[in-house]
Protein backbone atom coordinates (compact mmCIF):
# COMPACT_ATOMS: atom_id res chain seq x y z
CA UNK A 1 0.00 0.00 0.00
CA UNK A 2 1.39 3.21 -0.66
CA UNK A 3 1.87 6.01 1.37
CA UNK A 4 -1.02 8.19 -0.01
CA UNK A 5 -3.79 5.55 0.60
CA UNK A 6 -2.68 4.53 4.16
CA UNK A 7 -2.99 8.93 4.71
CA UNK A 8 -6.35 8.22 3.03
CA UNK A 9 -7.49 4.85 5.48
CA UNK A 10 -5.83 7.03 8.46
CA UNK A 11 -8.06 10.55 7.57
CA UNK A 12 -11.12 7.99 7.51
CA UNK A 13 -10.48 6.68 10.44
CA UNK A 14 -9.44 9.79 12.44
CA UNK A 15 -12.95 11.15 10.75
CA UNK A 16 -15.04 8.37 12.57
CA UNK A 17 -13.44 8.54 15.50
CA UNK A 18 -14.16 11.98 15.59
CA UNK A 19 -17.85 11.60 14.16
CA UNK A 20 -18.34 9.28 17.03
CA UNK A 21 -17.14 11.61 19.49
CA UNK A 22 -19.90 13.98 18.63
CA UNK A 23 -22.61 11.54 18.34
CA UNK A 24 -21.51 10.47 21.72
CA UNK A 25 -21.79 13.84 23.38
CA UNK A 26 -24.56 15.62 21.49
CA UNK A 27 -26.43 12.77 19.66
CA UNK A 28 -26.70 9.88 22.31
CA UNK A 29 -28.90 11.51 24.85
CA UNK A 30 -31.72 12.00 21.95
CA UNK A 31 -32.06 8.09 22.07
CA UNK A 32 -33.07 7.63 25.80
CA UNK A 33 -36.69 10.00 24.40
CA UNK A 34 -37.33 7.02 21.65
CA UNK A 35 -40.16 5.13 22.11
CA UNK A 36 -39.17 3.29 18.97
CA UNK A 37 -35.64 2.91 17.75
CA UNK A 38 -35.52 1.77 14.00
CA UNK A 39 -32.24 0.20 11.88
CA UNK A 40 -32.33 0.53 8.19
CA UNK A 41 -29.83 0.30 5.71
CA UNK A 42 -30.32 3.09 3.08
CA UNK A 43 -32.15 6.25 2.77
CA UNK A 44 -31.56 6.58 -1.40
CA UNK A 45 -34.38 5.91 -3.87
CA UNK A 46 -35.44 2.06 -3.53
CA UNK A 47 -39.02 0.09 -3.17
CA UNK A 48 -38.03 -0.77 0.64
CA UNK A 49 -36.42 2.68 1.75
CA UNK A 50 -39.99 3.78 0.58
CA UNK A 51 -41.65 0.87 2.67
CA UNK A 52 -39.25 2.13 5.34
CA UNK A 53 -40.31 5.67 5.24
CA UNK A 54 -44.34 4.50 5.11
CA UNK A 55 -43.69 2.39 8.36
CA UNK A 56 -41.66 5.67 10.32
CA UNK A 57 -44.75 8.16 9.09
CA UNK A 58 -46.74 5.59 10.74
CA UNK A 59 -45.38 5.87 14.10
CA UNK A 60 -44.94 9.57 13.67
CA UNK A 61 -46.76 10.40 16.89
CA UNK A 62 -44.43 8.99 19.31
CA UNK A 63 -41.11 9.66 19.19
CA UNK A 64 -38.56 7.68 17.28
CA UNK A 65 -34.99 7.62 15.91
CA UNK A 66 -33.55 5.87 12.54
CA UNK A 67 -30.22 4.25 12.33
CA UNK A 68 -29.09 4.10 8.76
CA UNK A 69 -26.27 1.53 8.50
CA UNK A 70 -24.74 1.25 5.30
CA UNK A 71 -23.95 3.81 2.49
CA UNK A 72 -26.63 5.54 0.49
CA UNK A 73 -25.44 6.15 -2.89
CA UNK A 74 -28.33 9.44 -3.09
CA UNK A 75 -30.10 11.41 -0.54
CA UNK A 76 -33.73 11.08 -1.97
CA UNK A 77 -34.92 10.24 0.73
CA UNK A 78 -33.26 11.05 3.75
CA UNK A 79 -35.00 14.98 3.81
CA UNK A 80 -38.76 12.80 4.50
CA UNK A 81 -37.15 10.77 7.12
CA UNK A 82 -35.87 13.63 9.02
CA UNK A 83 -39.19 14.93 8.93
CA UNK A 84 -40.96 12.06 10.54
CA UNK A 85 -37.54 10.93 12.66
CA UNK A 86 -34.52 11.84 14.49
CA UNK A 87 -32.05 10.40 12.45
CA UNK A 88 -28.59 9.43 12.27
CA UNK A 89 -26.00 7.79 9.36
CA UNK A 90 -23.61 5.68 11.18
CA UNK A 91 -22.01 3.84 7.91
CA UNK A 92 -18.49 5.37 9.20
CA UNK A 93 -18.93 4.14 12.20
CA UNK A 94 -19.54 0.68 11.17
CA UNK A 95 -16.58 0.32 8.78
CA UNK A 96 -13.96 2.43 9.15
CA UNK A 97 -12.83 1.48 12.50
CA UNK A 98 -13.03 -1.33 14.32
CA UNK A 99 -12.10 -0.03 17.65
CA UNK A 100 -14.57 2.85 16.52
CA UNK A 101 -17.78 0.08 15.87
CA UNK A 102 -17.47 -1.71 19.24
CA UNK A 103 -17.58 1.54 21.14
CA UNK A 104 -20.60 2.28 19.34
CA UNK A 105 -21.77 -1.03 20.27
CA UNK A 106 -21.17 -0.33 23.23
CA UNK A 107 -22.33 2.84 24.35
CA UNK A 108 -25.60 2.57 22.09
CA UNK A 109 -26.25 -0.87 23.62
CA UNK A 110 -25.96 0.21 27.04
CA UNK A 111 -28.41 3.71 26.23
CA UNK A 112 -30.84 0.94 24.29
CA UNK A 113 -30.67 -1.02 27.54
CA UNK A 114 -31.31 1.39 30.61
CA UNK A 115 -33.86 3.19 28.25
CA UNK A 116 -36.91 3.87 30.32
CA UNK A 117 -39.29 4.72 27.35
CA UNK A 118 -38.28 2.42 24.66
CA UNK A 119 -41.32 -0.02 23.22
CA UNK A 120 -39.56 -1.50 20.35
CA UNK A 121 -36.36 -1.85 18.28
CA UNK A 122 -37.15 -2.46 14.52
CA UNK A 123 -34.53 -3.32 11.66
CA UNK A 124 -35.37 -4.36 8.72
CA UNK A 125 -32.42 -5.78 5.31
CA UNK A 126 -29.96 -4.33 7.57
CA UNK A 127 -27.08 -6.72 8.62
CA UNK A 128 -25.75 -4.86 11.50
CA UNK A 129 -28.97 -4.78 13.29
CA UNK A 130 -28.81 -8.65 13.03
CA UNK A 131 -25.22 -8.41 14.61
CA UNK A 132 -26.62 -5.84 17.09
CA UNK A 133 -29.21 -7.59 18.50
CA UNK A 134 -27.49 -10.07 21.16
CA UNK A 135 -26.22 -7.35 23.01
CA UNK A 136 -29.76 -6.67 23.59
CA UNK A 137 -30.64 -9.79 25.20
CA UNK A 138 -32.72 -10.89 21.89
CA UNK A 139 -33.27 -14.58 21.74
CA UNK A 140 -34.54 -15.07 18.20
CA UNK A 141 -34.67 -12.65 15.31
CA UNK A 142 -37.70 -12.58 12.78
CA UNK A 143 -36.88 -10.87 9.01
CA UNK A 144 -39.24 -10.56 6.49
CA UNK A 145 -37.16 -11.72 4.15
CA UNK A 146 -33.73 -13.51 3.68
CA UNK A 147 -30.76 -12.00 2.18
CA UNK A 148 -27.88 -13.57 1.95
CA UNK A 149 -25.78 -10.69 3.89
CA UNK A 150 -28.90 -11.06 6.26
CA UNK A 151 -28.45 -15.25 6.38
CA UNK A 152 -24.61 -15.10 6.94
CA UNK A 153 -25.03 -12.17 9.74
CA UNK A 154 -27.69 -14.35 11.59
CA UNK A 155 -25.04 -17.55 11.04
CA UNK A 156 -21.78 -15.25 12.48
CA UNK A 157 -23.90 -14.29 15.50
CA UNK A 158 -25.10 -17.80 15.90
CA UNK A 159 -29.25 -15.99 17.04
CA UNK A 160 -32.15 -18.13 15.61
CA UNK A 161 -33.56 -16.39 13.15
CA UNK A 162 -37.15 -16.93 11.25
CA UNK A 163 -36.68 -15.84 7.50
CA UNK A 164 -38.79 -14.58 5.36
CA UNK A 165 -39.63 -15.94 2.17
CA UNK A 166 -43.07 -16.34 -0.36
CA UNK A 167 -41.84 -17.93 -3.29
CA UNK A 168 -41.29 -21.70 -3.45
CA UNK A 169 -37.41 -20.80 -4.80
CA UNK A 170 -37.36 -18.51 -1.77
CA UNK A 171 -38.52 -21.27 0.68
CA UNK A 172 -36.74 -24.29 -1.09
CA UNK A 173 -33.51 -22.27 -0.69
CA UNK A 174 -34.15 -21.68 3.01
CA UNK A 175 -34.65 -25.05 3.61
CA UNK A 176 -31.74 -26.07 2.03
CA UNK A 177 -29.76 -23.60 4.38
CA UNK A 178 -31.26 -25.13 7.41
CA UNK A 179 -34.17 -23.10 7.84
CA UNK A 180 -36.95 -25.83 8.81
CA UNK A 181 -39.54 -22.56 10.11
CA UNK A 182 -40.25 -19.38 8.01
CA UNK A 183 -42.36 -16.55 7.99
CA UNK A 184 -44.65 -16.65 4.92
CA UNK A 185 -43.92 -12.96 3.56
CA UNK A 186 -45.69 -11.12 1.89
CA UNK A 187 -48.59 -13.49 2.88
CA UNK A 188 -51.70 -11.88 1.50
CA UNK A 189 -50.42 -10.90 -1.89
CA UNK A 190 -49.85 -14.62 -2.62
CA UNK A 191 -53.18 -15.68 -1.61
CA UNK A 192 -52.36 -16.16 2.62
CA UNK A 193 -53.97 -14.06 5.49
CA UNK A 194 -52.95 -10.62 6.06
Amino acid sequence: MDTGTKIKFLFFKIRALLKLTVFIFFELNKIKKAKVIFFFPYYHTGGAEKIHLSIVKAVVDIDNYVFFTDKSYSNNFKTQFSDYARSYDVYEFLNRNLIVKKIFISVLAKKINNSEKLVSVFGCNSAFYYEFLPYLGCAFAVSPGSSPSLLKAARDIKMPLLPGGVTASECMNLLEQGYRFQKFFPAEPAGGAA
